[in-house]
């Protein structure tokens, strides 16, 4: 098996020494957000939080076993093509998972991101299978196309989500394009830990690969956590504007309260919310503090009763119950 390293043209040292130290720490951070979701989500009582917050948690069980094993083939090189294959099938059944949940709760694209997602595993698992029986990859240059395959995927979401920074505003659009930023740089990473880009300068890309994605795991979780459930309400939910009581089309920008999640339209908001403050639950509008009015996770209690929103204030500020008033 290590004439396929060979042929797959990876320099030699890879994964090893400082670099060594690196990787290690981003497994062990790829292990410790997955924990930190699956704690969130058995304490996630709305559905779509529980499953996304799962699905992701899979997905970084799904990079960190992928990291660990091309590590375990760099000091073992004699099966490093076969760690490889495998690292490489984890990660996809993981995008598998991650995207199914993605298209059900978030965007509907026909299942088409997740049939591609299983086209992938099923080609990483054929290379898999090829290199354990006939000890051949698929291609030559297997990871390369991997990494082509892949970079579909996160093109997609940064699309998703630049049209969603297009149509919000506040906090929640900063939150979004840190979102897209981890994903850009997601992309990168993986790109420059395979040839033929690890080639054109090896001694750096070994240490500015791990070092980028670290910093990827910082932003994506700093972005997921403050837009998930603006994304799952724009894409999925009806969305009635509290001041016109009208819908409010996918055309025109949505505004969130900070407080309660109320939604408004962009004019209402404008017009009547800056002057009055939130109809629900009385937060008031500050011209230097306009960010914070954007979408956060609230300490109030919403239930859907005969199609009207009532809401359960006996978690929000005695000074806001009464503006509410």
């Amino acid at each position: 098996m290590a004439d396929i390293l060979r042929s797959e043209d990876y320099p030699q040292g890879f994964h090893l020494g400082f670099s060594f130290i690196l990787w290690v720490i981003l497994i062990s951070l790829l292990f410790t957000v997955m924990v930190i979701y699956i704690l969130r989500a058995r304490k996630e009582h709305a559905l779509h939080r529980k499953q996304l917050l799962f699905s992701s948690s899979i997905l970084f069980l799904g990079f960190g076993l992928d990291m660990l094993f091309i590590q375990i083939g760099s000091f073992n090189l004699d099966y490093f093509a076969l760690c490889m294959s495998i690292a490489i099938t984890i990660v996809s059944l993981s995008l598998v998972y991650f995207f199914y949940f993605w298209e059900k709760f978030v965007i509907s694209y026909k299942k088409i991101p997740t049939l591609y997602c299983i086209f992938i595993f099923l080609f990483t698992l054929t290379n898999t299978v090829m290199i354990l029986v006939f000890n051949e990859t698929i291609f030559t240059l297997f990871s390369t196309y991997y990494v082509i395959l892949v970079s579909f995927l996160g093109i997609l979401i940064c699309a998703v989500l630049m049209h969603f920074t297009y149509k919000v505003i506040g906090n929640l659009r900063i939150r979004a394009f840190a979102w897209i930023l981890a994903t850009i740089l997601l992309l990168i990473g993986v790109s420059t830990d395979h040839p033929p880009l690890i080639n054109m300068a090896p001694d750096f890309f070994m240490i500015f690969t791990p070092l980028i994605l670290i910093s990827s795991i910082f932003i994506w979780y700093y972005g997921f956590n403050g837009v998930i459930d603006g994304l799952t309400s724009f894409y999925q939910q009806e969305r009635k504007c509290i001041v016109h009581r009208g819908v409010i089309h996918k055309d025109n920008r949505i505004f969130y309260c900070p407080s309660c999640s109320a939604i408004y339209c962009e004019n209402c908001y404008s017009e009547v919310i800056k002057k009055d403050g939130c109809w629900i639950c009385g937060e008031g509008y500050k011209p230097s503090e306009e960010e914070k009015w954007a979408y956060k996770e609230s300490e109030t209690v919403s239930v859907k009763v005969n199609n009207k929103s009532i809401i359960n204030h006996e978690k929000v500020p005695k000074k806001k119950k009464d503006a509410a008033k």
